[in-house]
This record gives structure tokens, sequence and C-alpha cells, in this order.
């Protein structure tokens, strides 16, 4: 350990400089960003746990003690019924930034509190898909009902108000970064934050933000469950450990024992001397300024702590220790500040020169090339927009949307969900995506079928679309009651049991190409982009085939298909009306959309010729007509 003194000026927290010893974390301070500017302003922090919910709000990082509140759930409830149980709890704190005190608290002045909530975070159990706000939990006998519900589409139907942004993160996470952010180790860099308790959880800091990758940090910043000893860290490093070595009631009563109990107060030894062990080299490879412990487990931290500092100085780490005196409040104050300025580059939709398929075209002049050939379905079988399409399927009550690769899922998710609120209607998003295998499994599957690596040639796969999907999402039906429109989303909908009118959102080749070109749009079952001669390939070879045997096999079942190209306001018609387009089609010439790309042999002529055609492409040296892989 090394030395540090109390520094008023600032820590303006309670910290005790002993070598050695530890620093106990303060809940005051200010929330720096990314940027090192205050996190400023109102916001609401969420700790959702096993069986309680706990909010608050904070204001530049601080905590409002006078707002918190917390509330009992039942994780075994159904989806709808949970999500009411949080946003009540949340709607209840929301209202104080706006009013006084409930009657027999201490009253407060609305402008004390102050003014619009900016943001909302949710420190969250895992397993979850962060980023998107959808739950991952499954067979832990808790929230088994939301396993892929997007939460935060859940929530925004439930709060009041509606628009606020809503940001999750894990709850380890969350705590450390109230610790380095407003808490006792908010003049540390380089952090690793531990909490234990029922289990281990883990995240790392550098400079106040979450890093999940780089040098001396594990994947996605978890440590539970890196081999050690016989099996995991979590397996020795938490109550399983302790309970483990001294069978008793829970933590506490090992805790009470061991000062008159050689046995418990061996478990903890041991857990001390765990613990050393198994962070020394991660403190090490991440060169951690710091160590910061919460959960409940460390409220014994002296009857762990010198076997830890023992094995720590084995290791050859000096490192300084802060224990958090309130995990659940820093946790809080962390959740509030997950909102935090974004920067970097916007990634465009799409890549290319070429305009979208009009959603609309008129006749060409007679004399001129058209260059977008169709086929009419009758008056009034097309319509437009999200609102009509939310309508469709107030209707209907519920609804299966698939699509091909390359959908903006995001994007209709946001446009449809605010269409169907419009229209009074209580949604239940689920996404495909939670289903899917992990990203290495599927690589797997699919690697014989792409061939040598740097080759064009692979082989046409014999997979079906469900192989790359967990076999539960066949069974797969919603828990839903009452009037909630439950509604599931993404590529592979169409593979359940479930008997729900399927919307199929479609997408042309070409326009999928340009927005993989521009690394919006990833492989099937990818989570992120490469070179586009492999994701081409990987395309020809794999998904293609993939989902265009999926459509055939759902046919039967699509009863709307949408245009894919535009989800940010759709064209759609019923299936049915565009059988009989493509019927009429069959008895006629046809005319499919004509394909145009440069290339070093390209020249003029086709821009001079074709009015419709960019003019700003450099030249034309590709075009060609009907071309089906």
């Amino acid at each position: 350990m090394s030395k540090h003194t109390n520094d008023k000026d600032r820590d303006r927290g309670a910290s005790k400089g002993l070598n050695g010893g530890a620093h106990k974390g303060s809940e005051a301070g200010e929330a720096k960003g990314p940027d090192g500017g205050i996190l400023n302003g109102l916001r609401l922090g969420v700790d959702i746990g096993g069986t309680h919910i706990t909010a608050a709000l904070v204001r530049d990082g601080v905590l409002l003690p006078e707002t918190l509140r917390r509330a009992a759930v039942d994780p075994a409830g159904n989806a709808g019924t949970l999500l009411d149980d949080w946003s009540g709890l949340m709607n209840t704190v929301l209202s104080l930034a706006a009013s006084s005190v409930e009657a027999g608290a201490k009253a407060m002045d609305a402008a004390t509190i102050g003014g619009a909530v900016k943001s909302i975070g949710l420190a969250m159990p895992g397993p979850f898909d962060y980023p998107n706000g959808i739950s991952m939990i499954r067979g832990l006998d808790k929230y088994e009902s939301l396993y892929g519900l997007n939460i935060r589409e859940g929530l925004r139907d439930r709060l009041t108000p509606t628009d606020i942004p809503i940001c999750f993160e894990n709850d380890a996470a969350c705590f450390g970064l109230g610790e380095a952010r407003t808490g006792g180790a908010r003049r540390f860099n380089k952090i690793i934050a531990i909490t234990l308790g029922t289990g281990l959880g883990a995240c790392f800091i550098d400079r106040k933000n979450l890093v999940t990758t780089g040098t001396g940090v594990p994947a996605n910043g978890y440590l539970y469950n890196i081999p050690f000893k016989d099996g995991i860290a979590e397996d020795a490093i938490s109550a399983r450990g302790l309970l483990k070595a001294y069978p008793a009631k829970d933590v506490r009563a090992i805790a009470e024992n061991a000062p008159k109990d050689a046995t418990a107060a061996k478990a903890f030894a041991t857990l001390g001397t765990d613990l050393g062990l198994f962070l020394a080299p991660w403190l090490k490879a991440f060169e951690a300024d710091a160590l910061i412990i919460g959960g409940s487990i460390s409220q014994s931290y002296i009857l762990f702590a010198p076997t830890m500092q023992a094995a720590f100085q084995q290791k050859g780490v000096e490192v300084a220790v802060v224990v958090s005196e309130n995990t659940e409040h820093i946790a809080i104050a962390g959740a509030a500040s997950l909102m935090t300025p974004m920067t970097g580059e916007t990634v465009p939709a799409r890549k290319s020169m070429q305009a979208l398929l009009p959603k609309r075209v008129g006749s060409a002049p007679s004399a001129a090339y058209n260059i977008y050939p169709a086929e009419p379905l009758g008056t009034g079988q097309i319509a437009e927009g999200y609102t009509t399409l939310a309508r469709w399927i107030i209707e209907q009550k519920h609804a299966r949307l698939d699509g091909y690769a390359g959908i903006d899922w995001n994007l209709v998710r946001t446009n449809l969900c605010t269409a169907l609120r419009r229209e009074g209607a209580n949604i239940l998003w689920f996404e495909t995506s939670a289903w899917l295998k992990p990203e290495n499994e599927i690589d797997e599957l699919i690697e014989p079928f792409l061939g040598e690596p740097g080759s064009v040639w692979g082989t046409k796969t014999t997979l079906e679309l469900k192989d790359l999907f967990s076999a539960t999402l066949l069974d797969w039906t919603p828990a839903v009651d009452g009037d909630v429109i439950a509604i599931l989303a993404g590529p592979g909908a169409g593979l359940i049991s479930w008997q729900t009118p399927i919307i199929y959102l479609d997408l042309p080749k070409n326009e999928l190409q340009y927005r993989m070109r521009a690394g919006s749009a990833t492989n099937l079952g990818g989570k992120t982009t490469g070179p586009n001669a492999e994701m081409y390939k990987r395309s020809y070879f794999v998904d293609w085939p993939l989902l265009n045997r999926h459509r055939r096999a759902i046919s039967k079942d699509i009863a709307i298909v949408a245009d894919g190209q535009h989800e940010d306001n759709p064209n759609w018609a019923p299936m049915e009306a565009i059988r009989r387009g493509m019927r009429s089609m069959a008895y006629n010439l046809i005319r499919a959309r004509p394909w145009f790309e440069p290339g070093v042999w390209g020249g003029q002529w086709m821009k001079q010729h074709f009015p419709a055609l960019s003019r700003d492409e450099i030249n034309y040296a590709w075009s060609f007509e009907l071309i089906a892989p």
C-alpha cells in the first residue's frame, strides 16, 4: 500500500491515510465526464437488485438522500408487472424534481432540487445487453419473463415524461464509476473496482471512464469467470466461498463469529489471501493505482485485509485501497452519471453515390431509359409510414417483425414504438438478438463454407437460419396479459411457434452492400464489420442462402411486407397484394432494377444518357439487369 494523506481541497470526504490501511469512500464530489467536465444537472439513478429497486435524484454527481426511495419486487412476476413496479417507483422519484417531498418527510423547495431531469441511468444485474437495453437474464431464478425484452422501450411506455434518455450498465460498473467520479477514489486515474457479495463483480476504469478492452483488461472487464484454483474466481471469492469454508446462515453470521471462532476467522483469512493472489496480476497488468472494494462483504474488510495485503506484498503489488461506505448509494450516483457527452464520428448509413429507390416513381419519358422499373399493385394497396402500420398492429393485438440482414432495427423500434404510443398502445418489445448463439459459435458453424481466407471461393451453406439461434427461441411465447401489445422483432422472428402475423422488412442486396461499405451493417450474427470482400463472401455463401430459404419457409405466414430501405418512414403493403402483383408480372415482360457502379475502365456515356443517375460518381463502368445469386 502506498501512503496517502488527507487532502480536503481535493477529496472533501473522509480519507484515512495509513500505510497498509484503506481509504473510506465518500458520496460527495463532482461527477466528471470523459472530457473532465462536470456531469451537472439533475439526473435519476436507479439500482435494480434481485428482489428490490432503489432510486434517487442525483445533482451534479451528489445523491440527494431526501429523494431516496426503495421498494420490493417479485422477481418471478411477468414482464408487464415488473416494469410497472420499477416505473412506479421511478415516477415517484421523478415527481420530486418538481414538487416537495411526500408528507411526513423533510419538505424541500422544488427550486432546491430544481428543474427537469436530464437522464436516467440504471444499474442492472447481468447478463444484459447494456448498450441496447435488452435483458439476457435466464436460468437464475429471477426476472426470467424479461428475457429478450427491450427494457428501455418498456420503461418509456410507463415513465413520465417519456422522452428522458435512458442508459444501462452493470451494477459493479456503476459502483466503480460512482466511486471514481464522485466518491473516495476520484483522485485516482486507473482503478479496478470490485463488489464482494453473492458474486464477484468488477470493472476497470481509466480516467473516470469504463474500459472493457486493452492491456490488462479481461473480456468485458469481467473477473468473476476467470479460472482460479479448481474453478472460477467467483467460486472462492464470494459469499459462496465463505459459506463453503464455514457453513452458516449467511456471511454476517460468519463475521460475528470470527472474533471468537478460529474456523470463522480462517474463512475470512483465506478469502483475503485468495483475493490478493487473484487480483495481483490484474493490478500489475492494468497498472492500477487504486483498488475499490464494495459489496456486503466489504463491511468485514478488517477481517480479510491483513491476508490480502500480505498476498499483495508477496507479489510485489503496491496499490491504494478504497473501501466504499455505501455500495448501493454510490452505485446509484454512478448510474446517474452514465449519460456522458458522446463523441466520435457518426457512421453514415450507406456508402454510395446512388440514390435510394424512390418511394414513389412516376412515368419515365418514352424515349428515356427507366432505371426504376415498377409493377403497379392497384389503387390503395400501398400504405405509408409507421402510424398506419401501428394501427394495423393494434388491430392484430400482437406481431412478429422479421426481416433481412442490414435492417436498422433500432430505427424501426424507435419509430414504430413512438407511433404505437401515440395511438395509446402499451408495448413489450422483444428482440431475437437475445437468442442468437455467441458470435464465436456462429463463426465456427459457418467456417466450413467460407473457403480459404483471402479466396473469393466458398460453398453455399447447408445450414438453416434456426442453427444460428438457441433452440429455446423456437418454443418461446411472451408472458403478457391485459391489453399489452407484444412484439418480437429481428431476423428469425418467424421461426417461433407463437401464432401471430408476420411483418417482413425486406432489403435489396445492393442497398445491403452500400450499408456494409459504410460500416452501418454487419453480417448475420456478427457484431463488427470487416473487410468488404470478406463480408460480401460471407453474405453470398451463408447469409443470403439462409435468409432466402427462411423467407420462403415463412411466406405463408407473412401478412405485411415493408420497405427496409426507408426505415424512417417505410412504404408497406399486404402480402396478398404483392402476390397478385407477382402473378401479374409472371405473365408479362419483367425488368429488374439495374445496377450501376464505377470502375477503372468506366466512362461518362451513361451520365450523359440516363438523367436519373447520380452525376457525382466519377464514372460508370458496371451496368446490368437481372442478376440473382
